[in-house]
């Protein structure tokens, strides 16, 4: 693939349809090529700027040796799976490497999902854990310092186990003054958990919060 007409893709998707491509291609002087279904799914993607590229094959996603399924991988970590793994699934050899291609070129996510399963694209894309494996050019979990726009997702999480009664109840005003002892822990963008410590240093003591 060396070139895709994104102009005309993009003129029909505006216009709300459903655009199918073509494995078939035209080298500038007529002759035609009949080219690999993940090659043309792969360079469109990039071409497009997509969020997402997906697979469809014939297993769950990516098994490591303990017989696991990978749900989430770097591109890095997909490499060295490619390299211990000479021998792969056949559908994974073939589809981990355009996933790979894509995140490295731009494209957010890519996933491999079996389609033996009824609804798997569904829970892939609407469930936390997904059912396939996804792969992102980063790690999708990270552990940051918080800021002061993360106080309202922070008391979200916080509120329900002050109901509880499982922790002691803070208000907005005690977290702006005290958000930099504060960590936010992100999954794909997403705030999964805060940890903070609250040191004494008069009796060499710190409580920690986590939540």
């Amino acid at each position: 693939m060396r070139k895709v007409d994104t102009t005309a893709i993009n003129y029909r998707m505006d216009d709300g349809e459903l655009v199918l491509i073509s494995t078939i291609g035209y080298s500038p002087t007529g002759e035609i090529f009949n080219l690999t279904l993940e090659d043309v799914a792969t360079s469109t993607a990039i071409a497009l700027k997509a969020d997402k590229l997906l697979f469809l094959f014939g297993q769950d996603g990516v098994i490591n040796d303990a017989g696991e399924l990978q749900t989430e991988l770097t591109a890095l970590a997909a490499e060295q799976f490619l390299a211990e793994h000479p021998d792969a699934n056949d559908d994974v050899s073939l589809y981990l490497p355009c996933a790979i291609r894509s995140v490295r070129n731009g494209v957010q996510r890519a996933h491999l999902i079996s389609n033996n399963v009824d609804g798997s694209l569904l829970m892939e894309l609407f469930t936390h854990d997904g059912i396939g494996t996804m792969i992102s050019r980063e790690p999708l979990e990270t552990l940051r310092q918080a800021t002061i726009d993360d106080i309202g997702r922070m008391l979200a999480l916080i509120e329900p186990l002050e109901d509880q009664g499982v922790l002691v109840k803070r208000g907005r005003e005690l977290l702006e003054r005290e958000v930099h002892r504060y960590s936010v822990l992100e999954h794909d963008g997403k705030t999964i958990g805060i940890v903070a410590i609250h040191p004494f240093p008069n009796s060499k003591m710190a409580s920690w919060l986590a939540s």
